[in-house]
């Protein structure tokens, strides 16, 4: 995976979202919130995980804030895929929302390992 978060990475398609908020498994953890589907429908090709990053309006009622932090969780994510093999390229589509729930800018760090310490408790459970 080359330095920039491409397209084949992003979760765009209203349909799939909704599937993924009704029938997505959830994992919590103070800081974000995680909600997984494997979808097992189109094998035979070539999948990368897809992502949907979300920042509530409620809690940052700037723009530019919610902007800024959600490019700190795609860029952990970024580096987290950099680092596993595994959820890279898959057999399977996976797709991933990353909900942010505190209501104040966490550093960079902090966000980094509550995103893996929450991407390695979907793998456990999945595995």
């Amino acid at each position: 995976m080359g330095q920039r978060f491409g397209k084949e990475y992003k979760l765009k398609s209203k349909k799939k979202i909704d599937i993924l908020f009704k029938k997505g498994k959830r994992v919590h953890s103070p800081v974000l919130t995680v909600v997984f589907l494997k979808d097992n429908t189109e094998e035979n090709e070539i999948a990368y995980p897809q992502i949907l990053v979300s920042v509530p309006k409620r809690n940052f009622k700037k723009a530019v804030d919610r902007n800024f932090i959600r490019r700190q969780i795609k860029e952990a994510f970024r580096l987290y895929l950099k680092e596993d093999v595994k959820l890279d390229i898959t057999t399977y589509h996976c797709y991933l929302a990353l909900v942010y729930k505190e209501t104040r800018i966490r550093d960079f760090n902090e966000i980094q390992s509550a995103l893996t310490l929450l991407l390695r408790k979907l793998e456990e459970k999945n595995s």
